[in-house]
């Protein structure tokens, strides 16, 4: 692993080092992930039977217990030997709740981004301590709850969605991929402004 300083002008060059690996360890899924349990843990019926509740029920948790094994092994930090420390839905789903504490936590700890936006014509005139280390936004909790998230639901975008995207871009989009036919079709004479020139895809 190497270590690099940051430059003597960046907010965190005092308290902060960049660690930056020599190799990126990509997690590639042999077949297709396991999907997200469908609805909460299910519920008896009124009028059901023993065994036909504990069928459902086994159903459902043999399913979600495959999802969190899987998540957690790519997730959750493997200790010393090999184990994730998540082996069951309910122990993924305590991860999650852990991922929104600590996030909650770091949204509402101001410290670091007034140190990081402070006015710095008044730092010659007073001693300058960094907030906690600890205390300093991690991307890296908002990444894998961002990730579980895309491999529980294989990555698709709801169907509401992918039509207002469709109708935007055929609007929209098409009238930037050629700079002259956009300025033809716009009747525009002379040169394309420095937004056009921007906008349009080149």
């Amino acid at each position: 692993m190497l270590y690099y300083l940051f430059p003597r002008g960046y907010p965190i060059c005092e308290s902060h080092v960049q660690k930056l690996r020599t190799k990126h360890h990509v997690t590639v899924l042999s077949g297709r992930p396991p999907r997200l349990p469908a609805g909460n843990e299910p519920q008896r019926r009124s009028n059901e039977s023993d065994s036909s509740y504990d069928k459902r029920m086994l159903q459902w948790k043999l399913k979600a217990d495959v999802y969190g094994r899987t998540m957690g092994s790519i997730l959750s930090p493997w200790d010393a030997d090999g184990d994730c420390q998540v082996h069951s839905y309910e122990e993924f789903e305590t991860l999650q709740k852990n991922w929104e504490r600590r996030l909650e936590q770091l949204r509402d700890c101001r410290d670091w981004r007034r140190f990081i936006f402070r006015d710095r014509t008044k730092d010659h005139d007073n001693i300058i301590v960094p907030p906690a280390p600890d205390r300093f936004p991690d991307p890296r909790i908002a990444a894998r709850k961002l990730h579980a998230h895309n491999l529980g639901v294989n990555l698709r975008v709801p169907k509401l969605m992918k039509r207002i995207a469709n109708k935007w871009r055929y609007q929209n989009c098409d009238r930037f991929d050629n700079p002259k036919e956009y300025d033809f079709l716009n009747r525009e004479d002379g040169d394309m402004t420095e937004q056009d020139k921007e906008n349009s895809l080149q």
